[in-house]
């Protein structure tokens, strides 16, 4: 299985909740010898974590920063 694959299962199954110690037990389980490293799910694992978090960091400053009284007024507007 190509890295990326193996990057995007990674991927689905900690958004299944599952700890990087599950997923590394469940891929060595499922791919046998082709199951990446546990130092690699690790890293795997705080890349997509800083990315999410860099994300959800983005959004909400973002956020406050395009919020005018313009914004509050319209949505005011919407649901008086």
């Amino acid at each position: 299985m190509e890295s990326t694959k193996k990057g995007t299962l990674t991927k689905y199954l900690l958004l299944k909740d599952l700890t990087p110690n599950q997923i590394s037990t469940e891929m060595r389980d499922v791919l046998g010898d082709d199951a990446p490293s546990q130092a690699t799910i690790y890293g795997c694992v705080a890349e997509f974590n800083e990315v999410d978090s860099r994300l959800k960091t983005s959004t909400v400053l973002d956020a406050l920063l395009t919020c005018s009284d313009d914004n509050v007024q319209s949505v005011q507007d919407m649901t008086q």
